[in-house]
């Protein structure tokens, strides 16, 4: 497994930090069952704390007996008295960087694996994880989901969520016949700044959204070798990477589905550095500008690069029917209320144009602390912390696999109608 710093390995497992809160081991034998089965087995030998010492109850009768329960579509919550949950990191990159820190700040064992170790994969599924969290690369999704729902494990799986609509079916049906839980990692819902705003907009603070902007510049792809990300047919593209983002954001803001989209998409760095030294083509967009109609009557739209020559702050604006609220490198928001004249009261013309094209002072500023840690950190603490206390509840929770679908369609949709430059 590649790490972002120091020699490769293929495996690691990650302690919770002695800070985190108490994970006492559980008992031999003791086990969380539903009702109806508890007063039969958990009553007898399941329940029986004096198992001989060389019994691996975990090992044997747990994995048979949860199999059992999922197959016929109940969720076993974990022990209250036990409150560990061993993740299972499925991802080098920002599975590794992102993803695996944040379990391990919530108290969580982690295991980091390459998923491109086949073998290293299929040994780590068959072991002891409450959750398995997938961050491979989309062309690796479908074989990874599939492979931990065989084993009974509940799954979140990173977007876009497989290579198409057809890989996402197939993911979400699998997961609906195994009655495992299942979460898609739509982190940015959790966003700080994303939350206040839909507070604000919940609220009616500006009034019905009509229309959502974002410009989103970047140099993060620039000088970069040729991977995965800038391969089409494996799943690489800007519009998988960060558009689904936007997808997800749109649905969750205006609360209605996507019925139609399109736009441009261009490849700004058309050749990077390959892996054997030459050069190699970029066949998916690192670069586009898009607009959608939702199914409500909203409309929206994005310009987003990410191998241009500077980052530029981020701007997102929600235009509603009495207000806008527009927020500048997640950082300040501001909250802006539509003028209402007085009764009886008739504007100049020169003060019309001024309001008309000049940004009066806003009716509200809200800050927010600049983030020097890790980039996603703010939005995955608390999204993940929600997906732990799920795991816990054996409750499920969403965006789930049936959203994957939906955002899965939407990108499909996207692509299709976009024009290729």
């Amino acid at each position: 497994m590649a790490q972002r710093m120091g020699a490769p390995v293929t495996r690691k497992s990650l302690r919770p930090p002695a800070r985190g809160f108490p994970m006492p081991r559980q008992p031999r034998g003791s086990l969380a069952f539903p009702t109806a089965l508890s007063s039969g087995l958990a009553a007898g030998c399941f329940a029986y704390p004096a198992w001989p010492s060389r019994f691996n109850f975990r090992r044997y009768v747990y994995p048979a007996l949860i199999g059992y329960v999922m197959h016929q579509g109940l969720v076993v919550p974990l022990d209250e008295g036990d409150s560990r949950v061993r993740i299972l990191v499925i991802g080098s990159g920002f599975g590794s960087y992102a993803m695996a820190p944040v379990y391990q700040s919530h108290g969580c064992e982690v295991e980091v694996v390459s998923p491109r170790d086949g073998e290293a994969v299929s040994s780590a599924m068959a072991g002891e994880f409450d959750l398995v969290s997938i961050h491979s690369p989309p062309f690796m999704h479908k074989d990874h989901v599939l492979l931990a729902l065989s084993h009974g494990k509940p799954v979140l799986c990173d977007k876009p969520f497989g290579l198409d609509e057809v890989e996402a079916r197939a993911m979400r049906d699998a997961a609906r016949e195994s009655g495992s839980l299942n979460f898609l990692n739509c982190e940015f819902r959790m966003k700080p700044t994303h939350r206040k705003m839909k507070e604000l907009v919940e609220a009616g603070a500006v009034g019905k959204p009509v229309h959502i902007h974002l410009n989103f510049f970047s140099n993060g792809l620039r000088g970069r070798e040729h991977r995965w990300l800038n391969d089409r047919e494996l799943g690489g593209g800007w519009i998988g990477a960060y558009g689904s983002h936007f997808v997800d954001t749109l649905r969750w803001f205006f609360g209605s589905e996507i019925a139609d989209c399109g736009g441009l998409t261009r490849v700004d760095t058309r050749m990077r550095p390959g892996p054997d030294g030459g050069e190699a083509a970029s066949t998916a967009e690192d670069a586009y500008s898009a607009w959608f109609l939702m199914a409500n009557g909203g409309t929206a739209n994005i310009d987003s690069c990410y191998s241009g020559p500077v980052p530029i702050a981020p701007r997102m604006t929600i235009i509603g029917s009495d207000g806008a609220l527009e927020l500048v490198g997640e950082t300040q928001l501001f909250v802006r209320r539509a003028i209402v004249e007085e009764p009886g009261v008739t504007l100049t013309r020169d003060e019309r144009i001024r309001r008309a094209v000049g940004a009066d002072t806003p009716d509200e500023v809200i800050t927010f602390p600049p983030n020097h840690g890790e980039t996603h950190e703010p939005a995955l603490t608390p999204w993940l912390a929600k997906v732990l206390q799920a795991v816990r509840d054996g409750r499920q929770i969403t965006p789930d696999f049936e959203e994957g679908v939906v955002m899965a369609d939407a990108l499909a949709l996207w692509r299709s109608n976009a024009v290729r430059l």
